[in-house]
């Protein structure tokens, strides 16, 4: 593993295992789903409001493609719920400093009320 990846803490080396093996059921619902596993994280993240907005990064012209596939990925019910279950199953921070999530931006109701 290089770059920023060896200082998240989802890919510690005491939680690795358990992340790589919940990836594996993400990929298993992408070939149930005929989408890849990148396509179906963001199905989901679109699945569960209106007012979200994945921005995911990439260098490579083929995974931008790749990504805007994902809105042509449809998720039933048992699906959501089962990438529901996984969610909440990942293990280590989700930032690399957890204290600063959710001070970058106020939330949208916030700016809404102002």
């Amino acid at each position: 593993m290089t770059g920023r990846r060896r200082q998240h803490p989802r890919f510690a080396e005491d939680v690795f295992e358990t992340n790589l093996r919940l990836a594996d059921e993400v990929t298993q619902i992408a070939a149930e789903v005929g989408a890849q596993p990148g396509q179906v994280a963001l199905a989901w993240v679109l699945s569960r409001s209106g007012d979200v907005v994945p921005i995911p990064g990439t260098r490579h012209v083929e995974y931008l493609r790749e990504n805007v596939g994902a809105l042509d990925v449809t998720l039933d019910a048992e699906h959501v719920a089962r990438l529901e279950a996984i969610a909440l199953k990942v293990a280590g921070e989700r930032a690399v400093r957890p204290q600063n999530i959710g001070t970058e931006a106020p939330p949208l109701d916030a700016v809404a009320a102002s």
